[in-house]
């Protein structure tokens, strides 16, 4: 009897699972003026959300790297999607703007990792030619951003809630729950190591300066 191998990577739950993340964190924007005159506060006051959001999305792309060399990338990134999908859900019904900036913090945390879990996990499943996976994972994302004005314009319109925004992304997560559950994490290959060497030194140096100039500009 001929033994099967491992189940394929399923980089197509990793685009769609882009859709998700690009609408999580674009929904506030168009969002704004209704969560501002919920919670009863001003444009200074409800640009507080983008500070949340901001934050934990750095702090979520600080520790994300971290979490995926333990091997449980998939588990990690189906628990980003579900808590992205929850954190619109529960910011439709919060009318105080503390504990609504303090969950636009976790939206942008699951929204860091999930970002940090998708570049790398595409790059590690496909370790020969990510390059294509990695365009279409970008443009996936872009479309999740696209399309969040308009369901955000659709759920004030019917419900003067943002509830229904969270309905299709709900449905897309399930879906890539699902698969990337059942499917192993593609793992980090690593080369050989032949022991540290004086040009290595010198080459690891120059990445951390330009990786120091990077995070300065940014």
């Amino acid at each position: 009897m001929e033994m099967q191998g491992p189940r394929p990577v399923p980089v197509w739950a990793y685009l769609v699972s882009f859709v998700v993340l690009g609408s999580s964190l674009s929904f506030a924007g168009p969002a704004l003026s209704h969560l501002r005159d919920r919670v009863g506060t001003d444009d200074g006051g409800i640009s507080l959300i983008f500070v949340g959001s901001s934050s934990g999305y750095m702090f979520g792309s600080f520790v994300g790297g971290r979490w995926l060399d333990r091997g449980r990338g998939h588990r990690m990134w189906a628990l980003c999607l579900v808590g992205s999908v929850v954190g619109i859900a529960v910011v439709s019904q919060i009318g105080e703007l503390v504990p609504l900036v303090a969950v636009f913090v976790l939206i942008g945390l699951t929204g860091g990792v999930g970002d940090v879990s998708g570049n790398t996990l595409v790059v590690w499943s496909r370790p020969d030619s990510p390059g294509a996976a990695l365009n279409a994972l970008h443009l996936c994302f872009a479309l999740g951003a696209l399309s969040a004005p308009l369901l955000t314009n659709r759920a004030i319109a019917w419900s003067d809630s943002l509830w229904p925004v969270a309905i299709p992304l709900a449905v897309l997560t399930a879906v890539c729950c699902v698969v990337l559950l059942s499917t192993p994490s593609p793992m980090k290959t690593r080369a050989p190591d032949h022991g540290p060497s004086e040009g290595a030194a010198a080459s690891a140096s120059v990445r951390r300066g330009q990786l120091a100039v990077v995070s300065l500009f940014f």
